[in-house]
C-alpha cells in the first residue's frame, strides 16, 4: 500500500504565497497571474511539490522580473538562503524589494529595499515557525495585498468595486456594492449592473455620470481605472 502524498508544511510559505493569490482573485478583473506570482523553495511553482533541500540554496531566480516589478521574500528566520538568493538576484534585475521576517536586524530586511521584521520571538513548539511566525506573516501578506489592490483602483471609499461576480453570493455583493457607491435602489443596481457585463465599476460611472458602459470604459481608461476621476 503506497502512503498517501506529504502535505506541505506551511513553513515552506506554499499557504501564505496561495493566500496572496487567492486574496486578490475576486479583488480584480485581471487574470491574477498577471499582477502575482508565487515560488517555493524548489524549482517548481509554489504548490505542493515545494522541495526542501533547497532551502540551502542560495539560488538566484531567474523568474525575477524587472523595474516594474516588486519582489517580496518571506522568511521567519530572516536568514533562509534562496530568499536572500532570490532577493538579490531581484535587485540585479532592478526590481523593487520586500523582505519580511521575525527578527531584527535580518539578513533578509538588509539585502531589500525595504525591510519588515515582525519580531515575535520563540514558538511555543521550538522551531515550529508555523505558529506565531507564519501568523504574522500572514497579516503582513493581508496587509500588502489589500494595499496593492487599492492602489491599483480596485476599491472605491470601502467597497470592492472591482469585485468579479463568478458566483450567487459574487454576484448578490456586487449589485449591493453598486447599489452603495452609487447611492440608488438595489433594482436600479442591477439593471445597470447587467448592462456594464457584470462590471461593478463601469455600472458604478454610468450610474453617477449618467453614461452608457461604453463610455464609462473610455472615461475609466483615462482615469487610469480610478471611479474618483472617470466620475468626475
Amino acid at each position: 500500500m503506497r502512503p498517501p502524498p506529504a502535505r506541505p508544511h506551511p513553513r515552506d510559505g506554499s499557504i501564505r504565497t496561495r493566500h496572496g493569490m487567492w486574496s486578490c482573485q475576486d479583488r480584480s478583473r485581471e487574470p491574477t497571474s498577471n499582477l502575482l506570482g508565487g515560488f517555493n523553495d524548489g524549482p517548481a511553482p509554489a504548490d505542493n511539490r515545494a522541495t526542501q533541500r533547497a532551502h540551502d540554496a542560495p539560488r538566484r531566480d531567474e523568474r525575477a522580473r524587472g523595474e516594474h516589478d516588486t519582489v517580496v521574500g518571506l522568511a521567519a528566520s530572516g536568514r533562509t538562503p534562496y530568499v536572500v538568493g532570490a532577493l538579490r538576484r531581484a535587485r540585479e534585475r532592478g526590481a523593487s524589494t520586500v523582505g519580511i521576517s521575525c527578527n531584527a536586524g535580518s539578513l533578509v530586511g538588509q539585502v531589500a529595499d525595504v525591510a519588515i521584521e515582525v519580531v515575535t520571538g520563540p514558538e511555543v513548539v521550538t522551531g515550529s515557525t508555523r505558529l506565531k511566525a507564519g501568523t504574522a506573516q500572514k497579516l503582513v501578506c493581508n496587509m500588502l495585498t489589500t494595499a496593492s489592490m487599492v492602489q491599483l483602483g480596485k476599491v472605491h471609499e470601502n467597497l470592492m468595486i472591482d469585485v468579479r461576480p463568478t458566483n450567487e453570493k459574487l454576484v448578490d455583493r456586487a449589485r449591493r456594492i453598486v447599489a452603495t457607491a452609487a447611492g440608488v435602489e438595489a433594482a436600479v443596481a442591477a439593471e445597470a449592473l447587467t448592462a456594464s457585463g457584470n462590471r461593478p465599476k463601469v455600472a458604478r460611472v454610468m450610474l453617477l455620470a449618467g453614461a452608457s458602459a461604453g463610455e464609462a470604459e473610455r472615461r475609466l481608461s483615462e482615469a487610469d481605472g480610478s471611479v474618483r476621476r472617470a466620475v468626475g
